[in-house]
C-alpha cells in the first residue's frame, strides 16, 4: 500500500469534511483537485472525486475518475464498488453486475464497510 503525500492526505480530509460533514459538493472538488496536482497517483483521491460527482449527478466525469483510479490499482475494491454505483445510474446494470462479483471476489477482512453498498 502506497504512502500517501501529506499534503494531499490534509486536502483529501478537508474535501471529506466539506463533502460529508457540510454537504458542500463544490469545495470538496477544490479541494480533491489540489490533492491530485500534488500527487496524481492518489487512488483515494480519486475515488472521492467520483463519489463527489456521483452525488452532483455528473455521473460520465464520475466514470471517467474512477476509471482513474482502477487504473492505479484495477484490485481496489473501493473504487469497484464506487463503479457499481456508476454503472447503475448510467443503466449499465450489466456491467456493474460484472464488477459487483469482482469487488465480492476481492473483499477482505477489513473490506466489509463496502457490502451494504453492493
Amino acid at each position: 500500500v502506497a504512502m500517501l503525500n501529506l499534503t494531499s492526505q490534509r486536502h483529501l480530509r478537508a474535501a471529506a469534511e466539506f463533502f460529508l460533514q457540510d454537504g458542500d459538493c463544490r469545495a470538496a472538488l477544490e479541494e480533491i483537485a489540489i490533492a491530485l496536482a500534488v500527487d496524481a497517483a492518489c487512488l483515494p483521491a480519486w475515488v472521492m472525486k467520483a463519489d463527489v460527482l456521483y452525488c452532483m449527478d455528473r455521473d460520465a466525469e464520475a466514470l471517467e475518475a474512477v476509471d482513474a483510479a482502477l487504473a492505479l490499482d484495477g484490485d481496489s475494491v473501493e473504487a469497484l464498488v464506487t463503479k457499481v454505483g456508476v454503472l447503475s445510474a448510467l443503466n449499465r446494470q450489466r456491467e456493474a453486475l460484472v464488477l459487483c462479483q469482482r469487488a465480492f471476489s476481492l473483499l477482505g477482512e477489513g473490506d466489509a464497510y463496502v457490502l451494504p453498498t453492493l
